[in-house]
């Protein structure tokens, strides 16, 4: 059963190419090559094993760049790129309100973390237009 995130343009029920290749198991076959590269590397670094392969895990990153965020210590933030370079490279930083389980520190260089957003960014923003 697909779970992804639903987007809504002008009344039109709307997914990102990304999502809907990853219910359909062809997601590789439709991201960008830098994207392709940040998914297998957030496969191999063990990213996935909370935020799932798919990105659509108990932390999910499908649909969360561009949303805001509540930190532990109340503030609000956009996850945008800078959010999540810190987010990823200095994970005890900006931790979300409501995640228990600390992100261990990952070992990933810059150019990983680019890559790795890219795919974030490429499973699309949690955004309703009307």
């Amino acid at each position: 059963m697909w779970t992804g995130r639903l987007i809504v343009v002008l009344g039109l029920p709307v997914v990102s190419s990304a999502v809907l290749a990853a219910a359909c198991g062809s997601e590789d076959a439709v991201l960008a090559p830098d994207a392709r590269e940040g998914r297998r590397i957030a496969i191999s670094a063990g990213c996935a094993g909370c935020h799932g392969a798919d990105g659509e895990g108990g932390v999910a990153w499908v649909g969360t760049f561009g949303a805001g965020v509540e930190l532990d210590d109340g503030s609000r933030v956009v996850v945008d790129r800078d959010y999540l370079v810190r987010a990823i490279a200095e994970p005890d930083v900006d931790v979300a309100a409501g995640y228990d389980v600390a992100m261990p520190d990952n070992g990933l260089d810059d150019e990983e973390i680019g890559r790795v957003i890219d795919y974030i960014v490429a499973l699309g923003p949690e955004t309703t237009f009307s």
